[in-house]
């Protein structure tokens, strides 16, 4: 029963953390220092005390044992957070890339039309439907009239993300 529990803990807690946390750097880095620094002397701490517990048996005691060591294996599963929220924040820079690419089309139009692309996207981007990677002045637009770069930094990693150059046509990884 208290493994069922666990499972069913762990299952819940990453996929929380997962959705929370969106494969983003910073947090990443809180899971791994929470696994570190808590699950895993817990981890040590509840081998020594069901040590010390079998030696005497005291069902209480191995009780709290058991608990303190499926606690500490709830909190170190929470690794696989950090690969789930990679794969989500995979998917989210894809959709920014495609939202981008669609912006590009509509710059071309417009040089079209003017004979220079716009030096700043004013009025082209609603808030509603930007991908939610772009949001909060992560979109960067970058033209003096010939050319153009979009650029988006990649929320997880540290100093990286992409950049689209107008005239090549192709994406770049910065870091």
């Amino acid at each position: 029963m208290k493994i069922l529990v666990g499972i069913l803990i762990s299952i819940g807690l990453n996929a929380t953390l997962t959705l929370i946390g969106h494969g983003r750097f910073a947090f990443d880095i809180m899971i791994l220092a929470a696994c570190i620094w808590i699950a895993a002397p817990l981890f040590i701490f509840s081998g020594i005390f069901l040590a010390i517990a079998y030696r005497k048996p005291h069902p209480v005691m191995i009780g709290i044992g058991q608990w303190i060591m499926l606690a500490s294996l709830v909190l170190g599963s929470t690794l696989a957070s950090i690969t789930m929220g990679g794969l989500l924040n995979q998917r989210e820079i894809g959709k920014a890339k495609k939202y981008c690419e669609q912006l590009a089309v509509r710059l071309d139009q417009m040089k079209e039309q003017s004979g220079l692309y716009p030096t700043n996207l004013v009025g082209m981007i609603e808030q509603t439907d930007i991908p939610r990677i772009l949001k909060d002045g992560n979109l960067y637009y970058h033209s003096q009239g010939t050319n153009y770069s979009i650029t988006f930094s990649d929320p997880g990693g540290m100093m990286n993300g992409w950049d689209f150059i107008g005239n090549t046509r192709k994406w770049s990884r910065f870091d």
